[in-house]
């Protein structure tokens, strides 16, 4: 195969998990190009990125993009804690310029919508621990990211 072809797309079968993990990480540190792997499930998605950060040893290069596990139709919100995660990977994925990464998903979230990139990277608040919080650019930051004052809160979306 020649190797603009090979670098295009490469597949992956006959390997357990664990060993795609450390082709996968081999290739990025020889080749340093992004790299999209689509797994079949969730579980295996989550699996194969924590083994492909240990070959790399750090996460650094490593986004999970999990999927909403509800259906666009249901009357169910996703689980807070998955909203959370697409968030940041959709963040980290958004603020990657020129250095490489490896992001593994699966189908169903790759073709769940995502808000356009500059909304992915304007829509954020830095607070750092044992630093001093600027609660009139926090409360701005809230008014016009979808949060609405209240007091007290009663409800999901308020703040006080």
């Amino acid at each position: 195969m020649p190797e603009s072809a090979a670098s295009q797309s490469m597949k992956l079968q006959g390997l357990v998990q664990p060993a795609q993990a450390f082709v996968v990480a081999g290739r990025f540190l020889t080749k340093r190009e992004n790299i999209l792997l689509l797994s079949p499930d969730v579980a295996e998605a989550e699996a194969l990125a924590g083994d492909i950060a240990f070959h790399l040893g750090g996460d650094e290069n490593v986004i999970y993009l999990p999927q909403f596990e509800t259906l666009p139709y249901e009357a169910l919100s996703p689980h807070p804690d998955v909203s959370a995660a697409r968030r940041k990977a959709l963040r980290r994925l958004a603020l990657r310029e020129s250095e490489p990464f490896i992001c593994v998903t699966t189908r169903p979230a790759l073709l769940q919508l995502c808000p356009p990139r500059d909304v992915v990277t304007d829509s954020w608040f830095r607070i750092k621990t044992g630093g001093e919080i600027d609660l009139a650019g926090l409360r701005n930051f809230l008014d016009n990211t979808g949060y609405f004052f209240s007091d007290p809160v009663e409800e999901q979306g308020a703040f006080a």
